[in-house]
């Protein structure tokens, strides 16, 4: 190996050397990129449709509850079936469901029910996805690129975000609502072809039919008696909890001031840059103890909620901002590499379900709390209520000795 390959391999963009982590990464943008571009599409599609806020909260609620129901189940066959396999179908079915619910928007007749019935679909696929996606990069990159693969995958998920929702505003006000959901409905007929290129070779099965629920069992089983992966979940629900807060709250507060709307709309894009440097962080920064660092940058989420809580001067607000944003992203490429070299590699995705279930709980439940703070007087009560929910959850974190002292396994990059 030359020089220059020698560094080429331990580059940040090293990952992308291999055929298999190209055509995820790949995949995973092009699918990531029409996502972005479906809710505000679809908020003012259905808005345009019915002019009712309530068949909106309708449509929107038809996508999130099977996300819930469903992602165990997508954790189970994820670890059952090849995890390219279940991504590809799910993809296919995405692709149908947008693709359907952007005709009918463009024919501006369509019942509400049926388009609700195409967003359960999507839910109910993208449930099966999401725990797939998690054990999949084990079998894409080399054991040493796996921070680095994370970090990469979710550096394309960042910068969709920032980008995406813009352009959906400008597609549904040149094209209209249907055109941005069919080119999502593209994006992932992209995708699927992609992640079909992969190679199929997985792990051996043990050739022994096991009943579902005993594997889901197996999978909760695993959870719990690993100290540093339940307390991990409980510390991502309170940041989903904060988080809501946040969006809820932080923008009732601004409003009672001047120029709040521009304020928050500044707030929002700056916490978009925050998470591209913390994605561009995770690419050079390995800390040994990976899961101590991680609690010690989501700390990084409190500044903002004080300093929105004091009504903090600017420049202040969006140094908050900034570190929200790191702390968003930067801890979430040390978590899945630490779940994808401590792990059993046949229960990677069974564990990452119950992850994104706790995630996807309790977020609506952070919004319906929130919403009714900001409908009291307790705006401030709730802003610093959400930062001391996350100084606790974190400091239980750094006390607890298995999150504390677990340690990234250093393999040989030959």
């Amino acid at each position: 190996m030359t020089a220059t390959d020698v560094a080429e391999e331990r580059g940040m963009l090293a990952p992308l050397r291999g055929r298999d982590f190209r055509y995820q990464f790949g995949a995973q943008t092009i699918s990531t990129v029409g996502s972005t571009l479906s809710p505000v599409a679809l908020t003012m599609g259905i808005l345009a449709l019915t002019g009712s806020a309530e068949m909106l909260g309708v449509v929107l609620t038809a996508y999130t509850v099977p996300l819930v129901i469903f992602v165990l189940a997508g954790g189970v066959w994820a670890d059952r079936v090849p995890r390219r396999q279940l991504m590809v179908i799910a993809d296919v079915v995405r692709a149908c469901a947008q693709t359907s619910v952007g005709i009918l928007l463009l024919v501006g007749t369509a019942p509400v029910w049926v388009i609700a019935a195409l967003q359960f679909i999507t839910g109910t696929a993208t449930a099966f996805y999401y725990p797939a996606s998690t054990g999949l990069t084990t079998s894409t990159v080399r054991p040493d690129q796996l921070q680095k693969a994370n970090a990469l995958l979710s550096l394309s998920m960042s910068v969709a975000g920032t980008v995406g929702p813009l352009c959906a505003s400008l597609l549904v006000l040149t094209a209209g609502a249907g055109w941005a959901l069919i080119i999502d409905g593209l994006s992932f007929v992209g995708s699927a072809y992609l992640m079909s290129r992969l190679s199929s070779a997985r792990r051996e099965n043990s050739g022994v039919e096991r009943h579902f629920f005993r594997e889901l069992a197996e999978g909760f089983a695993e959870v719990r008696r690993r100290t540093w992966v339940w307390s991990s979940i409980i510390a991502f629900a309170a940041s989903n909890l904060a988080m809501a807060t946040l969006f809820v709250v932080g923008p009732t507060v601004l409003l009672e001031h001047k120029n709040g709307i521009l304020q928050w709309g500044v707030i929002v894009a700056v916490i978009a840059v925050g998470e591209v440097i913390g994605d561009v962080l995770a690419l050079r920064l390995r800390p040994r103890r990976m899961l101590l660092a991680a609690r010690m940058v989501e700390l990084g989420q409190i500044p903002l909620l004080i300093a929105l809580a004091v009504v903090a001067p600017m420049p202040w607000l969006l140094v908050g901002a900034v570190l929200w944003g790191i702390a968003m992203t930067y801890p979430d490429s040390l978590w899945y590499t630490a779940l994808q070299q401590h792990l059993p590699e046949q229960a990677i995705s069974r564990v990452a379900s119950y992850d994104w279930m706790g995630s996807l709980m309790l977020r609506p439940v952070g919004y319906a709390v929130a919403a009714f703070i900001a409908a009291g007087d307790g705006l401030v009560y709730g802003l610093v209520g959400a930062a001391l929910l996350v100084a606790v959850t974190r400091g239980v974190g750094v006390l607890e000795p298995a999150t504390r002292n677990l340690r990234r396994l250093e393999v040989d990059a030959s």
